[in-house]
């Protein structure tokens, strides 16, 4: 096993290096999509979890075009895609709802109650009977 450490970290280049940085970062984001829920006390997808996702992608298929791996930039491709969806999703959602917090709430009308009649003494406490 020591024999295979030293040829992984002998033919460390740049590459290799970025790559792992690149997979550190994709990994991050479960993480905190871990640490996030924790706090929460709910399973949750927190909006940095994407942009991990698309930073740590995005990275990778900058590695996999280095060193010219074609399953590595075809496994990426779509989740890029993805990624980017879900922020212009989550995007459009919080414009939404800023727009409909900017707006203020329309007129409530109000029900007056209709003005007592003026009975005489006797038959207005007679009548409320």
């Amino acid at each position: 096993m020591i024999v295979w450490l030293e040829r992984i970290v002998t033919n460390l280049d740049f590459w290799g290096i970025f790559g792992l940085v690149a997979q550190m970062v994709f990994a991050a984001r479960f993480l905190v999509q871990w640490a996030v829920s924790e706090k929460r006390g709910e399973s949750t997808i927190p909006i940095s979890f994407w942009y991990l996702s698309i930073v740590g992608s995005a990275a990778m298929l900058l590695y996999g075009i280095g060193k010219a791996e074609l399953p590595v930039i075809v496994g990426q491709l779509p989740g890029i895609v993805v990624y980017a969806r879900n922020l212009m999703l989550i995007r459009r959602k919080r414009s939404e709802e800023a727009a409909a917090a900017a707006v203020p709430a329309p007129a409530r009308a109000v029900v007056l109650a209709e003005p007592a009649l003026a009975l005489p003494v006797g038959v207005a406490s007679s009548a409320r009977q």
